[in-house]
Order: structure tokens, then sequence, then C-alpha cells
């Protein structure tokens, strides 16, 4: 994956997903966690925003017009972040605090991979808004 990756230019979705990578080679040397399975989701995740990013619409997510590439944003939500609807403000305001710090004046249409830290998030390992 660090080869295929080191042949795009680096965005906000390829250093996501080199840094889950990390991650998984560290989470996969204890069992029954499920740790190392957050990793690969979010992997895969990241793949996908990645292919967003260079197809518009013609990719998995659909979201945005065709011919439009969106800007793609990886966030790692506090702990303190327990449910969905909470996530939801922390995710919109933190998008725009690292859009404007990339120097991005008008980041939409915006792709962003939110991972939760808090251990009994419910439902989901990641997601994208």
């Amino acid at each position: 994956i660090k080869c295929i990756l080191g042949l795009f230019n680096q965005t906000e979705a390829t250093r996501f997903i080199l840094d889950e990578c990390d991650k998984l080679v560290v989470q996969a040397s204890s069992t029954e966690s499920g740790k190392d399975w957050e990793c690969i989701i979010d992997i895969a995740l990241g793949f996908r925003c990645l292919h967003q990013e260079f197809h518009g619409s013609k990719s998995p997510f659909e979201i945005v017009p065709l011919t439009v590439e969106p800007n793609v944003f990886a966030i790692t939500l506090p702990d303190d972040i327990i449910t969905v609807e909470a996530a939801k403000p922390v995710i919109l305001s933190e998008s725009l605090e690292v859009s404007e710090r990339a120097g991005i004046t008008n980041p939409f249409p915006l792709l962003v991979l939110a991972t939760p830290t808090f251990s009994k998030f419910p439902i989901v390992d990641g997601f994208v808004a």
C-alpha cells in the first residue's frame, strides 16, 4: 500500500491511509481487541475518499456533482464525543479549521473522513461526512 500511494501526490487522504497502515502494524500484534479491524475499515474508507478525490461523481460515494473533485480531510474525533449527534458539529467545525489551515478558501465540496476515538462509539468505526 505504501509503495502504491508513494506514486500519488500527497493529499489528506493518502496521509490518512498511510497513518492507518502504520497503526495496523501495531494493532495487529494484539489479538481480539478489534482495533486491527477498525484500522482496516478506516483504510477502506480512506481509499474510497481517494477514489472520490480523483474521479468525482463516478466514484463509489456519488455525492458531489460530475467533474467536481472534492477536498478530502481526515479528522480524529476527541474521546469525549460519544454519539453521532455530538460528532456532527465537531466534524463541521474541525473541517472548516483544517481547510483554513491548508489555505483553502472555499472547501466545498468537502469529504471528511472522521474517526472516533471513544472505544464504545455507537455503530461505526469511521465515517464519511
